[in-house]
Formats: structure tokens, C-alpha cells, sequence
């Protein structure tokens, strides 16, 4: 009976054959992120502008605020897919680019990377993560729309007041600078083409 050979298989470097695979789970991750773009993103807007139509505020309020928190976290979701995309396709390139990358120990680089990236990613505040998020400045458009037809929109940074964490009054620090030095903010225009 032959027996397994761990010198055989484990300590060798990834082959191009290897980062192939790579890049097919990179593009599985992708696809994950693709019907959740589809799906959960278009349901809570569609679902929430349904909700703001509702004619009781006290209740509104209360929903769309439920509603505001579904949306941060499944974005939340949305970035630690894309982070598992991103390690995929950067682990793909360094095998392609020659770098010697050994097999026993690519689950643990793999891990710390992502890790690495969520934890980044974890220490921003609310506005950081949020502000320049396209699906929940689409998200606050169409809740603005319904409950304010005919205004613009104010930038989204209002829609996070400072402080604001999942559902719970706190200071977050670095809310002073949560522009990263941006000095230009994106906010609705509302034009009036009728004559005087």
C-alpha cells in the first residue's frame, strides 16, 4: 500500500494552470455580486419608495429607518464580496507575473488579505462607507422623490448625520474628516423650464 507523500504535492509553487482556477473563482465572486446588485439592491428601493408613499409618517419614519440600516449592511455584503473578487484576481496576477507563490500556503494568504482589506474597510465611519456608494445614493434619491416631488435632492452626506452607525446613536471618530478632502459635494438640481 503506498502511502501520501506530503513533499510531494504541498510545498510547490502555484502554476499558471493554478492561477486559472484563481481567476475562475474571482469570476464565481463576481457573479455572487452581480445578482446581488440585481436582486436585494433593486428590491429594498423598490420596497422602500413603496413605503414612503404610505400616508402615516410616525410609521414611515420608523420603516424607511429599518429600511436605511438593510440597505448599509447588505452594501456592507456587497464589499466583502467585492474584497474576495479583488484578492482572487490579485493572487491570479502575482502567479502570472511570476511571483512564487507556495500552495500549503495560499488558504492563509488568501485569508490574511481579505482579513486585511475587511478590517480597512471596518474602521471607516458611516460616511465613509456610504457617501459615495451609487446604490444607496439611488436608494435616498427615490425615498427623496416620493416624499419631496419637485425638489432636488440635498447631497447624500445629510442623509448621514454624524454619528450615525447601524441603527445607533454613537461617535464615530474621524467623522471631521469623512470627506477624505473632497471639497465638492454632489447634490441634486432642480431646473424650471416654464416661461414667466
Amino acid at each position: 500500500m503506498a502511502t501520501f507523500d506530503e513533499d510531494a504535492f504541498g510545498n510547490k509553487p502555484l502554476s499558471r494552470h493554478d492561477a486559472q482556477k484563481l481567476q475562475g473563482m474571482a469570476s464565481d465572486w463576481n457573479m455572487i455580486e452581480s445578482n446581488l446588485k440585481e436582486s436585494a439592491f433593486t428590491l429594498l428601493t423598490e420596497v422602500s419608495t413603496a413605503v414612503a408613499e404610505y400616508a402615516d409618517e410616525s410609521i414611515v419614519d420608523k420603516e424607511l429607518d429599518r429600511l436605511d440600516g438593510l440597505m448599509r449592511e447588505i452594501i456592507d455584503i456587497d464589499v466583502e464580496i467585492r474584497t474576495h473578487e479583488q484578492v482572487l484576481k490579485d493572487l491570479h496576477q502575482k502567479v502570472v507575473g511570476g511571483d512564487e507563490i507556495v500552495r500549503s500556503n495560499i488558504l492563509e494568504h488568501y485569508q490574511a488579505q481579505v482579513q486585511e482589506r475587511l478590517d480597512t474597510y471596518g474602521e471607516k465611519t458611516s460616511r465613509q462607507k456610504y457617501v459615495k456608494s451609487e446604490e444607496y445614493v439611488a436608494f435616498r434619491q427615490s425615498i427623496y422623490e416620493v416624499q419631496h416631488p419637485n425638489e432636488a435632492m440635498p447631497p447624500v452626506v445629510e442623509f448621514l448625520p454624524q454619528g450615525l452607525y447601524a441603527h445607533l446613536i454613537v461617535s464615530e471618530e474621524g467623522d471631521d474628516s469623512d470627506d477624505d478632502g473632497d471639497d465638492i459635494q454632489v447634490g441634486g438640481v432642480l431646473q424650471d423650464f416654464n416661461c414667466p
